[in-house]
């Protein structure tokens, strides 16, 4: 089968020039993704895990009760 257009040699061009061009702006794009990451890692590797969970199981609660999450008809209910 015959190429009519070669559309991986276009596609190849295009992004050489668009990292040839733009490279500051993707160097800026990768230096925040990157902080980014580290930040959220080192955020949650300093929270204890036990409080991770207790938040986990809080919001859960608060999902499923809605408005009535801190009303004595929730607690009741529950105990039922």
């Amino acid at each position: 089968m015959e190429k009519i257009i070669d559309i991986g040699t276009f596609i190849e061009k295009g992004i050489n020039v668009l990292e040839e061009s733009l490279s500051g702006l993707w160097g800026a794009i990768d230096d925040v993704i990157s902080w980014t990451v580290e930040f959220l890692n080192d955020t949650f590797l300093a929270i204890p895990f036990i409080i991770i969970i207790a938040f986990v199981t809080f919001g859960a609660y608060y999902a499923n009760a809605g408005k009535l999450a801190f009303k004595k008809k929730v607690f009741e209910k529950v105990q039922a």
